[in-house]
């Protein structure tokens, strides 16, 4: 077995011009370029930009693959201060000549950042085989493997597009018991088609209906409509509802949840007061204190305005 392992070692050597004692270098480097795949992002969104990452070297053609990418990272920064990388660097593996892979980034893209292009920049870095060394018995030869570090900067670019911004306002009174609400959908983006927004709910309250259906919404309208939910008599002060919404985007489908906080009007002030307001009248009407209540009788101030 050991003699088999020599003679394989042997031709290996006939193939490389590698003397005894001396080390060879090779000329051939990894060459990576990049594109972005189509994901365009949405100003005021967080999305996905996919970055294909290609080895364009040329095989090394002296009998080892010295133009292979090993170990190769790759992170995205951010040249624009609209564009704000969440994602940390991408471990990508080997990438051998002709090989192909994708790097996906999370980007957020900040309200009121400009339609068209942004600079971003992809940093490599990467190992390859730089060099071999033989030493040792001819008969027994030690192969030495020499790697060199290497990185490489690649400038590209993100598209940024006008989508859709939605925004949800709810008004009404939540109290015990039934209520009813009326939920608005604001578009400051461009038009969405087919939206529906299912409303939800926790304990104490209840939603007993089904997605509300408000069609299309062009930009700069709205769309409302009215819902009911229940509630119990623990209801907290403030109480969260978000809302499934459902819609299309140039034939695409979207789903996005946006949510509110309402103050309960039966759970206000004066509610939560009620039972010590009784007490403190009953004390005050047997002259045991004194009861003032502010803002009640209060005078309206005068603002003087110079003309």
């Amino acid at each position: 077995m050991t003699s088999v392992l020599a003679f394989a070692l042997s031709l290996f050597l006939i193939a490389l011009p590698v003397a005894y004692g001396e080390a060879v270098y090779f000329d051939e480097e990894p060459l990576i370029v990049a594109s972005t795949f189509a994901s365009p992002l949405e100003a005021g969104r967080s999305g996905i930009l996919c970055v294909d990452l290609e080895n364009a070297a040329v095989s090394g053609g002296q009998g080892a693959n010295s133009s292979a990418a090993l170990w190769l990272r790759a992170a995205l920064s951010s040249l624009d201060s609209d564009l704000l990388v969440l994602s940390g660097p991408q471990v990508m593996g080997s990438l051998g000549p002709g090989a192909v892979r994708r790097a996906r980034f999370q980007v957020s893209v900040l309200e009121g950042a400009e339609v068209g292009l942004h600079p971003i920049e992809l940093n490599l870095t990467f190992g390859r085989l730089s060099g071999m060394e033989v030493l040792g018995d001819p008969g027994f030869p030690e192969i030495y493997l020499i790697y060199q570090n290497s990185s490489q900067v690649i400038p590209i670019e993100a598209s940024v597009l006008e989508g859709p911004r939605l925004e949800v306002q709810v008004e009404g009174v939540l109290a015990p018991g039934e209520s009813e609400l009326e939920v608005a959908v604001v578009n400051r983006g461009i038009a969405i088609d087919d939206l529906s927004v299912l409303p939800r709910v926790s304990k104490p309250l209840e939603y007993k209906g089904e997605a509300i259906h408000l069609g299309r919404v062009d930009g700069g309208d709205r769309a409302a409509a009215r819902f009911s939910v229940e509630a119990g008599e623990t209801l907290s002060e403030y109480c969260p509802i978000s809302f499934q919404l459902d819609y299309l985007v140039d034939g695409s489908p979207r789903r996005e949840d946006l949510g509110v906080v309402m103050e309960a009007g039966e759970r206000g002030l004066g509610w939560i007061l009620r039972p010590a307001l009784v007490l403190l009248l009953i004390l005050a009407a047997g002259g045991i204190v004194r009861l003032t209540i502010p803002h009640l009788h209060r005078r309206p101030s005068l603002r003087r305005r110079r003309f």
